[in-house]
């Protein structure tokens, strides 16, 4: 059930022909909630102000206009908490923010956390240039944006609440086609990474993506070639340490995927761990799973390799890179071998995963 009735009207002369504001009360029963309408209005009779108060307090959107009929201002407003303001002509505090005193046309923009605090301040100018600032719910500032807009490129600029620059962004636009070069910084001023991408209408993007730490060195690496048209996606994953050496390796070459994760001592590969899997159904099933070990002179001490079937096949080496020991589990049984370091066989034992077994020396 639902009732309106105009209530609380005031007018700008006695014989209350200029109407100067009205509320519109509306009941709603089932809702459990009263929403009045509030109309303001210039002696003209243009609409001044429009809103809504829910059970009293400011709710939803609030208009301001001129007495000319334009929109100048909108607010926002959650049970009488303001949220969000958007101001269409620019005034003195955006004038302060741009520190000029020319005149353009854009607006003036601020959000709201739900303790009244500033959540965010912005200025855009006639769609060619803004700044933006973004504040914590305790006030402190968290950084702050200029963006630049030409007929083709936006270049876009982002700082720490100390001055610095944190990030820098170029994008040239060729209809759907945009290629874009992104630096971003530490605080203290040291190169923290650096991207190169190209997309195309969402269908085809490549990237190469480098992150560095604070030193210097090369901390991670992607590369990726995404043709989601054509369904053919490739992406290399890397991380390094100080030393340049890898430590992580993740491929995904149209589903298949090749997960390597590498110890070193000293500079020197010790074990090197793998896992092959398939994307299939939102999931990766793995396939294959291998381990590597190392001696300190680089030469493959063992390997093992198991599928998800369970089989499996293990190899021991000398330093000389003879075979020593190799174990290979199948289905249904289990044939072990050790060899002399010569490389000759020294014995075989076959059994059968039942218990039975055969030993040949």
């Amino acid at each position: 059930m639902e009732e309106k009735t105009i209530t609380n009207q005031e007018y700008y002369d006695s014989e209350k022909k200029i109407l100067k504001s009205e509320q519109i009360l509306t009941k709603e029963y089932d809702g459990y909630e009263a929403i009045e309408e509030y109309r303001e209005y210039f002696e003209n009779g243009q609409l001044k102000i429009k809103g809504e108060y829910v059970t009293g307090q400011k709710g939803n959107e609030w208009l301001y206009y001129k007495d000319d009929g334009t929109l100048i201002e909108k607010e926002h407003y959650i049970e009488g908490i303001l949220l969000e303001r958007e101001n269409y002509e620019i005034n003195d505090k955006a004038k302060e923010y741009f520190n000029d005193q020319e005149e353009y046309k854009g607006f003036y923009k601020e959000t709201y956390y739900y303790n009244k605090r500033v959540a965010s301040e912005e200025i855009n100018l006639d769609g060619k240039r803004s700044k933006k600032k973004v504040y914590s719910e305790e006030g402190e500032l968290l950084y702050s944006e200029e963006n630049k807009y030409e007929e083709n490129k936006v270049i876009q600029n982002r700082y720490y609440a100390s001055g610095k620059l944190e990030k820098e962004r170029e994008a040239i636009i060729d209809g759907d086609n945009v290629t874009e070069r992104i630096k971003e910084y530490y605080e203290t001023g040291e190169l923290r990474s650096e991207t190169d991408r190209f997309s195309s209408s969402r269908d085809l993007i490549k990237e190469n993506i480098k992150e560095y730490y604070i030193s210097g060195e090369l901390e991670k690496e992607r590369k990726a070639d995404l043709n989601y048209k054509d369904k053919k996606t490739y992406t290399i994953d890397l991380e390094y340490d100080k030393s340049g050496n890898v430590t992580y390796e993740r491929i995904l070459d149209n589903g298949k995927l090749n997960q390597k994760v590498f110890e070193y001592e000293a500079d020197k590969l010790t074990k090197e761990r793998g896992i092959t899997s398939y994307y299939k159904d939102g999931n990766h099933n793995i396939e294959v799973e291998n381990e590597k070990e190392y001696y300190e002179s680089g030469q493959l001490k063992s390997e093992l390799n198991r599928s998800k079937t369970g089989e499996s096949i293990e190899n021991n080496y000398s330093e000389l890179e003879k075979l020593l020991y190799s174990r290979e589990e199948k289905e249904d049984e289990i044939i072990e071998k050790e060899y002399y370091k010569s490389g000759k066989l020294k014995s075989e034992l076959n059994r059968s995963k039942t218990g039975e077994s055969i030993e040949n020396n």
